[in-house]
């Protein structure tokens, strides 16, 4: 009771709903036709496996770029393909060429039928002073 109502008084003070959030367009092309999308929830007040509020979901293939906004993402994984999702600091489009942007970490979603919690480690909205301050690139094996 006491997360879901935390989650819900950050969920609120963000102006976000946890039933129609508009997820962000994702900032880069799809890496390939073949793979299908995803649809990945986001979690805040804690990660997506322990604890955390869903807050909104959105829908993106392998490939694309997102900007980094919540605590953690649950990804599902694909039957017959790994994936990763690649994190920087520094960036909120994944541009890599920047001299602040470090690469955080890489997650690895190997192929299955379940779901990976990915850590994004961005609390309220991931905004800095330019937008947001992370970002990730969502990839698969073809």
């Amino acid at each position: 009771m006491q997360v879901y109502l935390k989650a819900t008084l950050i969920a609120a003070a963000l102006g976000l709903s946890t039933t129609s959030l508009a997820y962000p367009s994702p900032l880069s092309p799809r890496q390939s036709s073949t793979l299908p999308n995803i649809t990945v929830i986001d979690y805040e007040a804690g990660f997506c496996d322990s604890g955390g509020v869903a807050v909104s979901y959105g829908t993106f293939g392998s490939g694309y770029c997102l900007p980094v906004l919540v605590d953690s993402y649950k990804f599902p994984q694909l039957p017959n393909n790994n994936c990763s999702f690649t994190l920087y600091d520094g960036t909120h489009d994944c541009n890599t060429t920047l001299p602040h942007v470090t690469q955080v970490g890489i997650t690895q979603i190997p192929a299955g039928n379940g779901t990976k919690c990915v850590v994004g480690g961005v609390e309220t909205g991931g905004e800095g002073v330019d937008g947001p301050t992370r970002s990730g690139r969502y990839s698969c094996d073809v």
